[in-house]
C-alpha cells in the first residue's frame, strides 16, 4: 500500500512539473508575438548629399497595434522628442514664440508624422554614414528607433576663397564658374540712408543705387579655360555686358572653403 501511494505521489509531481513547464513555454511564445507599441519609420528625400546641404527627412511614428496609442508631445518644439544615432548628422532647428504639450492619440494603423530639414554640418571621414532616428515621447523612458538609413556624401561643387565664389557645374571635379566682387546676395555695397519716421524714430534703410554689378567668368565648354566674362546685376538686374576671354581656370586649393550652392548662383546665366 505504501509503495502504491509513493508511486502515485511521484506521478502527480511529474504531472505538476510538466504542466508548469508547458505554461511557461506557451507564455514565452505569446510574448515574442506581441507587436511593439510604436514603430518609427524615416524616409529621406534623397540619399546622396553634400556637406552642409540640407535634405528633408520624413518622420513617421506608426501604431501597429489594434488599440489606440497615446503619446505626449510638444506643439512647436516637437523636434525635442527626436534624436539622431549619428552625431555627425543633425537638423536645422527653429524658434518657438508659443509652445505647449498635449496628448496625441494614434489610432490603429495610423501614424504621427513630421518632417525635418537635416544636414551634415561639417566634413567627416566616413563618406557613407548611416543613421537612425529615435522618438521618445514626453515622460517616457523608452526610445523607439527607426531602421538605419545610409547616405552617400558627394564631393563639394561650390567654394568660397578670398571673397570669390567658385563652382563645378558639371561635377567633374574642376572649377568652371566664378564670380568676384559679389554685391547682390549677402555682400551688398548699397549705401545706407538714415531718416526719421512719423513717430520720431530713426530708421536706417538700404538704398538701391545701381551699384552691385558683379563680374562672372564661365568655362562654357568645360575645357579648363574661361571663355566668357560678363557683368550682371545692378539696378536692371540683368546681364550688363559680355566679352570673350581665354583664361585658365583656377585649381581648388587648401584655402578653398566648401559651401552650399545658393539659389542666386543660377541667376544671369547666359543662354
Amino acid at each position: 500500500m505504501k509503495t502504491v501511494l509513493k508511486n502515485h505521489i511521484h506521478i502527480l509531481l511529474a504531472v505538476i512539473i510538466l504542466g508548469f513547464g508547458g505554461v511557461s513555454s506557451h507564455a514565452g511564445t505569446d510574448t515574442n508575438k506581441t507587436p511593439p507599441r510604436l514603430r518609427v519609420v524615416i524616409v529621406p528625400s534623397k540619399n546622396e548629399v553634400r556637406v552642409k546641404e540640407q535634405f528633408k527627412v520624413g518622420l513617421r511614428v506608426e501604431n501597429p497595434t489594434a488599440t489606440n496609442q497615446i503619446v505626449r508631445v510638444w506643439g512647436c518644439s516637437w523636434d525635442e522628442e527626436w534624436k539622431s544615432s549619428n552625431t555627425n548628422i543633425s537638423w536645422v532647428g527653429w524658434d518657438c514664440g508659443k509652445n505647449n504639450t498635449y496628448d496625441l492619440t494614434i489610432p490603429p494603423g495610423g501614424a504621427y508624422t513630421n518632417e525635418l530639414e537635416m544636414l551634415i554640418p561639417q566634413p567627416i571621414s566616413d563618406q557613407s554614414p548611416t543613421f537612425q532616428m529615435g522618438f521618445t515621447p514626453i515622460g517616457s523612458e523608452t526610445t523607439f528607433w527607426s531602421d538605419g538609413v545610409k547616405l552617400n556624401i558627394l564631393p563639394p561643387d561650390t567654394w568660397v576663397q578670398r571673397g570669390k565664389y567658385y563652382r563645378d557645374r558639371n561635377h567633374d571635379g574642376k572649377i568652371d564658374w566664378e564670380v568676384s566682387g559679389m554685391t547682390f546676395m549677402g555682400h551688398a555695397v548699397f549705401p545706407f540712408k538714415s531718416s526719421t519716421n512719423s513717430a520720431g524714430s530713426l530708421v536706417v534703410t538700404e538704398e538701391f543705387t545701381g551699384q552691385g554689378v558683379d563680374t562672372f567668368k564661365v568655362d562654357t565648354n568645360y575645357d579648363g579655360f574661361y571663355d566668357l566674362e560678363y557683368g550682371a546685376g545692378g539696378t536692371s538686374g540683368q546681364i550688363q555686358w559680355t566679352k570673350s576671354i581665354h583664361e585658365r581656370v583656377p585649381m581648388v586649393g587648401k584655402d578653398f572653403v566648401p559651401i552650399v550652392k545658393e539659389t542666386w548662383m543660377d541667376y544671369w546665366m547666359p543662354k
